[in-house]
Formats: C-alpha cells, structure tokens, sequence
C-alpha cells in the first residue's frame, strides 16, 4: 500500500498557488509592500493575507470559489452558480479588520480595505460600489489585485500629501501583526 502511494500525483492546493500568483504580481509594483500571511491576530480566526502598502492596510480573504456569484451584502448566504451557497466573506473580514485594527493605533483605522478575492473564472452580481477603487470593501478576481492595488496607490497619492506608511512605518506595523499573541502561523 506504501508503495503504491509513491507513485500518485499530489493535488494541488488552490489557494497556496493564487497566494504565490498574488504575490508575484505585488513584487511588480513600483511601491514597497510587506505581506503577512495566515496570522492570527487578537483571538481573530486564521487571516489569510495582511498587505502593508503606503497608502493602505489591505487584509484579504481568499476564496477558492468560482463561477458566477451573486451576493448582497447584508444577506449572510451568497449563491455561486445558484446550486452552491457560501457564507459571505465580509462578515468574517469584518472581524478579521476589527481584529487587525485593535492592534493598531488608531490614526491607521480609517486606511483598513477589506478585499475578498475569488479565484478565477467569476462573474459578479453585485452592488457596482464594490468594484469600485474608493470603496473599502472589494470583490475582485484574485488576478486583478495587483492592478486594484495599483490604481488604488496611484490614487491616494493624489489624495493625500504624503504617503500614509512610510518603510519605517511599514516595518514597525509588520513587527505589530507578527508579534501579536497568537503569532504568524
């Protein structure tokens, strides 16, 4: 039986290549970004990606899910392909950002996104607000984040006169989420 278990293929996991694809495509960007992933911060279930930008504090929930999602989002059940059901991921983004925004001070609260990422294909039935660069909840396909981000950075910059995070900043909030109780996993 062993050795018949040496010859399979190992499958895959979905959601450690789209993090790796994520995280590729931040490298390309022409801003300094820090990323910490699957940390528990505060008691908070596991976060699946913390990003330190200087002009935001992006904590996103990555979904494996895909195909066309229709969503409101006061409703807590959101249908895929309408056979299939998921909770909606704002409600545990909303804690995770309460989680992350409790070990902050409190002039970063305001800069907290909340992005849920699906993997590809997906179409979205949605409100338009959360395709939008000025929301602070987002639904997006995981290979458009680096753009998001992009137009988002490109944005701010504009907004505000100098950068909300800069690399002293960056390191220390970084240190903050990484030596929380629970720690980086």
């Amino acid at each position: 039986m062993k050795f018949q278990n040496i010859f399979q293929k190992k499958k895959k996991d979905p959601r450690r290549s789209m993090m790796k694809e994520i995280e590729d495509d931040l490298q390309k960007l022409p801003y300094s970004i820090q990323c910490v992933d699957n940390i528990s911060v505060h008691g908070a279930a596991l976060i699946d990606k913390v990003i330190l930008s200087p002009c935001g504090i992006y904590i996103i929930n990555q979904l494996t899910d895909s195909g066309h999602v229709q969503a409101d989002m006061e409703e807590e059940t959101w249908y895929i392909n309408e056979t299939s059901r998921i909770c909606n991921p704002f409600f545990k983004l909303k804690e995770w950002k309460q989680a992350v925004a409790s070990g902050l001070p409190a002039h970063y609260h305001d800069y907290l996104i909340c992005i849920a990422a699906f993997s590809s294909p997906s179409t979205f039935d949605t409100d338009p607000v959360w395709r939008k660069s000025s929301s602070s909840r987002i639904v997006i396909h995981h290979k458009e984040m680096a753009e998001y981000m992009q137009r988002h950075m490109f944005i701010s910059r504009f907004q505000q006169k100098r950068p909300l995070l800069d690399e002293k900043n960056l390191t220390a909030l970084h240190d903050i989420l990484t030596s929380s109780p629970a720690g980086q996993r």
